[in-house]
């Protein structure tokens, strides 16, 4: 996953401020994140679980599409130093996927882990009508 500097510290530092379980969603160009979209989700009597306000987070791809910025992924964060997805994780990227429109064939799930404060990246596809999810490296610049 490529990822502008300024997006990723941007990313990184909102994590001093924010509650547990939050996130966001990536939209870029050529394969590179550029624009990150904070979330703090829906509220839920659930600890330890981001709900995506979808209606806010859908209002922010369309203004995107305006501006050729592409849908790119969405992140999250994890507590207790926790660098992979959980099954629940799992079964919503591959909710996700199934929705989305033939265009986004992969998305990338990043897990911002804390309190480590580093970012561990995944990409999500749907092939042959199976989620593959691999770990991604992660290159910042």
């Amino acid at each position: 996953m490529h990822i502008k500097s300024e997006i990723y510290k941007k990313i990184m530092d909102s994590q001093n401020t924010c509650p547990p379980e939050t996130g966001g969603i990536l939209g870029g160009q050529n394969e590179i994140i550029t624009v990150e979209h904070f979330d703090r989700g829906m509220q839920t009597d659930r600890m330890c679980s981001y709900i995506p306000n979808i209606k806010e987070l859908n209002d922010v791809i369309k203004q995107w599409q305006m501006k050729t910025i592409s849908f790119m992924g969405i992140y999250h964060t994890h507590f207790w130093s926790v660098e992979t997805l959980s099954e629940a994780d799992k079964r919503y990227i591959d909710k996700i996927l199934e929705n989305m429109p033939l265009e986004f064939k992969r998305l990338y799930f990043p897990i911002v882990v804390m309190p480590d404060k580093k970012m561990v990246c995944y990409i999500a596809e749907q092939m042959q009508g199976k989620l593959v999810i691999t770990k991604e490296k992660l290159i910042v610049d």
